[in-house]
């Protein structure tokens, strides 16, 4: 007779929505280490940029130029507040996240342990079972030697 879990099922289901929520928290990790690589490229495009346009501010450019220059700063400045948001947006998930997964875990963790106390309890009978057996043949054995 084997240690059988009465919640086996519960804790399976369990584990998959923790498994589950640690694929989902990754995820959103992962999209935000995306975001945030994409906003520094445009910060340090940005700064590129602006170090161009002082260069041709200080040698002879047409207006053309300078216009053209102002036009994508003012774009980069655009898609870099663009970003900004997409990545509180996405930090506000990655923390969402990442609350639902210690929540699952948490929740987990509870029917692991009253597994660990079911086990502890069968190992314990077990024991007696076996402690009441060796008894009855210590006392078998004793009990032939006085017939």
């Amino acid at each position: 007779m084997g240690f059988k879990f009465r919640y086996e099922a519960l804790l399976g289901y369990r584990q998959h929505l923790k498994e589950k929520a640690e694929i989902e928290y990754s995820q959103a990790r992962q999209k935000l280490k995306h975001l945030k690589d994409t906003l520094s490229g445009y910060q340090d495009e940005l700064d590129v940029t602006r170090n161009e346009l002082a260069r041709c501010l200080r040698e002879k450019t047409d207006s053309i130029t300078i216009k053209n220059y102002s036009g994508y700063i003012g774009t980069l400045k655009l898609w870099i507040a663009i970003k900004e948001a997409e990545i509180a947006k996405a930090e506000k998930l990655a923390a969402e996240r990442l609350e639902n997964l210690l929540d699952r875990t948490k929740k987990f963790k509870i029917i692991e342990k009253l597994k660990e106390k079911d086990f502890k309890k069968w190992e314990k009978k077990l024991n007696i079972l076996e402690q009441k057996q060796l008894s009855e043949v210590g006392v078998l054995r004793h009990g032939r030697e006085f017939l």
